[in-house]
């Protein structure tokens, strides 16, 4: 896979995961944005030079940038250079296009806090259903 996308979690718990893969997988890195068009048009240049070991491109907010440059970001994901993989951060899998994701690997952090929640929610609507649902 040449490319991950990292969903939820706090800056430190997306940190420590991108520490880890850049870990196992060892390159350079380097971070980049993508909001407009003009940023992936950019990048894509960057992406072209041919690299001669592993590269990391981590782009942070993903999920912020505007429908038109994830369309045209696409076009690296489906067409990667050697040694060029990506790393995407976004704070919800929802904000991000579903052809963007279904070309990575899905990486979700949830916090406690947002598990606690979760469960929260469930547990409330399991108290404010009915009889027969609960005993089903």
């Amino acid at each position: 896979m040449h490319s991950y996308l990292v969903c939820g979690g706090s800056d430190q718990e997306i940190d420590n995961t991108i520490e880890k893969i850049k870990s196992r997988l060892g390159g350079d890195t380097y971070e980049y944005r993508i909001d407009k068009i003009s940023d992936v048009r950019e990048l894509s240049t960057l992406a072209k030079l041919k690299a001669e070991r592993p590269t990391w491109i981590i782009i942070k907010k993903v999920d912020e940038a505007s429908v038109p440059a994830m369309n045209a970001f696409l076009k690296n994901l489906e067409e990667p250079q050697e040694y060029i993989n990506y790393i995407l951060l976004a704070s919800s899998i929802h904000k991000v296009l579903p052809t963007i994701v279904s070309r990575c690997q899905i990486i979700n952090l949830v916090t406690k806090y947002q598990l606690d929640k979760i469960t929260q929610n469930y547990i409330e609507k399991f108290l404010l259903s009915n009889y027969s649902y609960k005993l089903s």
